[in-house]
Parts: C-alpha cells; sequence; structure tokens
C-alpha cells in the first residue's frame, strides 16, 4: 500500500468533487443523446417530405461530404447513434 488509510479518510472534499464530475458527466451526456435524438427525428421527417429517394438522399448526401460539409449541415445524413441490444451496441440509426 502506497498510502496510509488516514490518508483517505481526509480526502472527503475530493470525493464530494469527483462524485459531482461524474454526476455532471452523465447529465451531459444524457443532454447530448437528446440533441442528437431530436435532431435525427426533424431530419427523417424533412426526408419524408422532401419526395426524394433513397438514392437521390444518398447521392446528395455523398455530395455534401465530398464537399466538407459538417454532418450538421448535411440535412440528408442521419446522425449515428448506438443502442445496447442484448448485450452489445448496434447502431440506431442507418448513416446513409
Amino acid at each position: 500500500m502506497v498510502w496510509a488509510n488516514s490518508v483517505f479518510e481526509k480526502d472527503i472534499p475530493g470525493t464530494i468533487g469527483c462524485a459531482v464530475c461524474f454526476g455532471l458527466q452523465f447529465l451531459l451526456i444524457v443532454c447530448w443523446r437528446v440533441v442528437l435524438t431530436l435532431r435525427n427525428k426533424r431530419r427523417n421527417k424533412a426526408a419524408e417530405n422532401d419526395g426524394l429517394t433513397e438514392e437521390e438522399r444518398a447521392k446528395r448526401a455523398k455530395e455534401f461530404g465530398e464537399s466538407d460539409a459538417t454532418d450538421f449541415e448535411n440535412t440528408y445524413v442521419s446522425l449515428v447513434l448506438l443502442v445496447l441490444d442484448n448485450g452489445g451496441y448496434r447502431f440506431a440509426n442507418r448513416c446513409v
């Protein structure tokens, strides 16, 4: 053992600080997941109303990607989200 037990007993503020940081990190991840899910739903609705076929959407998504458009600027691509499925992860949205 490197430190004596008395060192850990006195580090209550450090433990509280770590717990608060882990909690904030969890909340941030949940909020980011909600934002990405809502953006995907909005994009999927717009894609349904667009009247383009799947091949045309894939072609436009590729054109936007080749022109260095970000995922937020490229409305023809869905943001990829991972979902826990039977002990493993799978893609929730297909990236066109």
